[in-house]
């Protein structure tokens, strides 16, 4: 004859069985969503590797680099300044003035006291 607890065991079993069979298996309701997924960070991968592997002047055109060559040819020159109130003659701020070759200020970065 069976125990009692040898009893509850094969009831819970049952139990669990019933509870396993009810469960519905629910399809994914994106098929395919993961595989995206991965192709996409594979994809991402190896334009990474791509970009590692060129050169700076290879991915810039001619006439950029031309551009940025002539930008920085454009500050030649460096001059410490001193900005000054108009009315009182108070030194405000002090800073540094980016010139080209013309004379023509094309920067100023200004550091304050």
């Amino acid at each position: 004859m069976l125990t009692a607890k040898q009893i509850a065991l094969y009831i819970g079993w049952l139990g669990v069985f019933f509870i396993l069979g009810a469960c519905d298996e629910k399809k994914d309701p994106y098929p395919g969503f993961s595989s995206l997924v991965a192709e996409r960070h594979e994809l991402r991968k190896s334009i990474s590797k791509e970009r590692q592997g060129e050169t700076a002047q290879s991915q810039e055109p001619e006439e950029t680099a031309e551009v940025k060559n002539k930008k920085s040819l454009a500050v030649v020159y460096e001059r410490q300044i001193e900005i000054t109130d108009a009315a009182s003659g108070e030194p405000i701020a002090k800073g540094v003035a980016y010139l080209n070759k013309e004379g023509k200020i094309t920067r100023i970065r200004i550091y304050r006291q």
